[in-house]
């Protein structure tokens, strides 16, 4: 699948990646709730490629494979990973994405 946007990788990341020996990153979009609650979105970040890539946009980034979800709503024209680094963890966070969150 080919993409209508940019992605990037913060030199951060792909400095923990190599340092993990990680050569892929994927990006899920999964939806929770339904039934009597109202449904919402969450993003899902997994270092490795998925089982199955062909409902995912495939981009090479710095010699990273980014594996996009099909479901990911992209509204900036630059998909950027990023790690943020909190008290006791670190996360990667991925500004340009639409979320829903009811």
């Amino acid at each position: 699948m080919s993409s209508q946007y940019e992605v990037r990788l913060s030199p951060e990341l792909i400095e923990y990646l190599k340092n993990k020996r990680k050569h892929s990153i994927t990006l899920d979009i999964s939806t929770l709730g339904g039934g009597c609650c109202e449904t919402f979105e969450s993003e899902e970040i997994t270092l490795s490629q998925p089982e199955d890539e062909r409902s995912y946009n495939k981009i090479e980034c710095d010699s990273i494979w980014v594996y996009i979800s099909s479901k990911a709503r992209v509204v900036a024209p630059v998909l950027h990973f990023r790690m943020h680094s909190g008290f006791l963890m670190k996360k990667i966070i991925v500004d340009g994405l639409s979320i829903r969150k009811n």
